[in-house]
């Protein structure tokens, strides 16, 4: 299972030039999508995505593009982890998001990979083993 942070379909889906860099991570997507690839949305980055959205037609086109993938919705389990990897961060003197915990839980539970340029999450792995999938 490939985890998509927000941070990355945030680039797939923007209509703004992209930085080379930047085109490369969306080319990778895109190819991961095209090769079918178990790539999942987890709930809440779907929010995250669409609250940023503006006007309403633009949310629906992107909330149904967004349909194409498989919702992964967060259990106690996850949340509970999510607390434990925020302890183990403040502890460590690592600022680390109640949100980036949650997907950073979510994809230690579910055994999948996560893909992100969020450098947060590097930080995080101070405190805790996150699972990532490196994009070349």
């Amino acid at each position: 299972m490939i985890i998509i942070d927000t941070c990355v379909f945030s680039l797939v889906f923007r209509r703004k030039e992209r930085t080379r860099l930047e085109q490369q991570i969306v080319d990778s997507i895109e190819q991961m999508i095209r090769d079918d690839w178990p790539v999942v949305i987890l709930g809440i980055v779907y929010q995250e995505l669409l609250s940023g959205i503006k006007p309403e037609k633009r949310r629906l086109e992107l909330a149904e593009a967004l349909d194409a993938f498989p919702l992964i919705l967060a259990t106690k389990d996850h949340h509970r982890l999510a607390a434990s990897i925020r302890g183990s961060c403040r502890s460590k003197g690592i600022d680390a998001g109640a949100i980036d915990c949650l997907i950073a839980a979510t994809a230690i539970l579910e055994k999948g990979k996560l893909v992100t340029i969020d450098k947060y999450f590097q930080h995080m792995t101070k405190a805790v083993a996150i699972p990532f999938l490196e994009l070349s």
